[in-house]
């Protein structure tokens, strides 16, 4: 094997251990996996950017995607900065490069083992982050903090929500979907679900339990038919708990204006920019101006559609919708094709990162690391090339 194939294992081995413990880590992991296609570039090997058709327009639109950033960027308010933060927003992506490239014919050992890995630490991190909550243990923040919502090892509350709002439906897609005959396979999947779930849970990140409760509802139905949706009578049983019923009031009250003046504002920048938009990261100085408390306070929109609105203009939104419309025809045509297991777990990965993307920006941090290898996953599932996980 190419020694850049092997350095793209190590960093996706790497990034699969961080997933959902922090952001350093994914970000080792994604450079030593740039570093391995590097050298497959300088040995003259065979590169891969996409696995078949439907993917390759994926992968187009991805393109254009960024070249309109670029542009609209340099002729925006914030250049500097903005083609440093394009720059970050790339680098994640090229996780689909990197795991399309581990080898020309699909490892299926290597994979199952990088899920397994993916999998396990998720559960590692939730057995954590459920000990601060009800201990207050935190062996990894010097500032000590109230333990009403866990963060686990993240530094933040919704970092760990958000990956965790992914990992919960796909870990419930490998469950559900996995035969009876595996039974190790099953009872390990099924332990992980119940953990992260209640991890996810206590880090109280709204966004993230609506991603999530939808993807799972989504698989649900596809396993059992419209029965699934006996699932939703189960949910009320959560607001039982005062913590969680607090946590849904709080939505409800806002005192603060929060995120409904932010979108308000939005709307308004949208309105005097709406071709164009403003250019990569304009967002916080733009509400700076109209706010200088949220202007300091927040960086983006808490809206991914909205936030691309505002900085990438109208073409910029639907390039994005275009590509979102694309991997999620794409699933669903290998949800027809294939009934295994990982293609429904990362169906619920899709529909929880469209879903929490209305209420944060999905496409950045530990979430866009986590969605980028997922949807690297999803370009091996192709017709000719099927990895049976």
């Amino acid at each position: 094997m190419n020694i850049g194939r092997k350095i793209i294992k190590i960093g996706l081995v790497v990034y699969t251990i961080f997933a959902c413990i922090g952001i350093s880590g994914m970000q080792l992991g994604l450079w030593i996996s740039i570093i391995g296609l590097l050298i497959l570039v300088l040995s003259k090997e065979k590169i891969f950017f996409y696995t078949n058709n439907k993917t390759k327009k994926i992968f187009l639109f991805c393109l254009i995607f960024i070249i309109w950033n670029f542009l609209v960027t340099i002729f925006g308010i914030e250049p500097k900065r903005g083609i440093l933060k394009l720059i970050e927003f790339v680098g994640p992506i090229f996780f689909i490069f990197a795991v399309i490239n581990v080898q020309e014919n699909i490892d299926s050992k290597f994979f199952k083992q990088i899920i397994f890995l993916i999998i396990l630490f998720c559960v590692l991190e939730s057995i954590y982050g459920t000990l601060q909550y009800f201990t207050g243990i935190d062996f990894t923040h010097k500032i000590k903090i109230p333990n009403y919502r866990i963060r686990g090892t993240m530094g933040y509350y919704n970092s760990l929500g958000g990956v965790l709002g992914m990992m919960v439906p796909f870990i419930y897609g490998n469950f559900i979907f996995t035969n009876k005959e595996k039974l190790k396979e099953k009872q390990f999947f099924l332990i992980s679900f119940i953990l992260s779930v209640i991890a996810l849970i206590l880090t109280f990140t709204r966004g993230a339990w609506m991603g999530a409760i939808l993807g799972v509802l989504v698989i649900t139905i596809y396993k059992f038919g419209w029965k699934g949706l006996f699932f939703i009578i189960v949910l009320p049983i959560l607001i039982i708990f005062n913590p969680v019923r607090n946590r849904i009031k709080d939505t409800q009250n806002d005192p603060q204006g929060g995120r409904k003046n932010i979108w308000v504002w939005s709307l308004e920048m949208i309105k005097e920019s709406p071709i164009l938009g403003y250019g990569f990261n304009s967002f916080q100085k733009l509400l700076s101006k109209k706010d200088i408390y949220y202007g300091e306070a927040h960086f983006h929109s808490h809206n991914v559609y909205l936030n691309t609105f505002v900085e990438s203009g109208l073409i910029g939104i639907l390039l994005l919708l275009t590509i979102m419309f694309l991997i999620i025809i794409y699933i669903l045509q290998l949800v027809q094709e294939n009934k295994i297991p990982i293609v429904f777990g990362i169906l619920g990965v899709v529909i929880d990162f469209y879903l929490h993307g209305l209420v944060d920006n999905v496409l950045w941090g530990e979430t866009m690391y986590m969605f980028w290898f997922f949807i690297g996953i999803l370009f091996l599932l192709s017709k000719e090339k099927v990895v049976k996980l």
